[in-house]
């Protein structure tokens, strides 16, 4: 069964400062008790799964705290620009739909980040050595990983 997946490493999972939440896209195949990943920066062939969980990464707070200023300073900006042209009632109307927006898109990223769970394999390749992969469904940009498609990925590699 082949699945398009996006790969995280240990680096990037655990950092609170990653812009992306992948650091690897490609294909993985599952067939035989193991998998083959074929990415475009790695390659990984696990022989043998011997745990396989879901997860989520640490919340990129910096990174999210840096956008968010980013995006403050836009909508500043604009509304320097454009509410000097507005009569009052719409200035307050339209700083007030700014700052709607600005909570809801927080409040969107926080939920989105909440159903992240990323799937966690653990195996042993052909030399014997432990190797932990950890994948995203990537089919429909990733949005099919937040629907249910990482819990098919996790039943595919064995998840009880």
């Amino acid at each position: 069964m082949r699945f398009h997946v996006w790969s995280s490493s240990e680096t990037n999972w655990a950092s609170r400062t990653k812009l992306f939440v992948f650091d690897d896209r490609g294909t993985l195949d599952v067939a035989d008790g193991g998998f083959v990943f074929h990415g475009r920066k790695q390659h990984l062939v696990v022989e043998r799964i011997t745990d396989v969980h879901l997860d989520r990464q640490v919340f990129p707070i910096v990174s999210w705290v840096a956008t968010i200023a980013v995006v403050v300073a836009v909508l500043v900006a604009y509304a320097l620009l454009l509410i000097p042209a507005l009569d009052a009632p719409w200035q307050v109307a339209f700083a007030a739909s700014l700052l709607v927006l600005l909570v809801l898109g927080t409040g969107v990223a926080i939920l989105l980040n909440e159903k992240q769970d990323w799937v966690v394999v653990t195996g042993l390749a052909a030399d014997g050595t432990q190797v932990t992969g950890r994948f995203h469904d990537a089919s429909r940009l990733g949005w099919a990983g937040i629907l249910d498609g990482n819990r098919r990925l996790a039943e595919a590699l064995g998840m009880a």
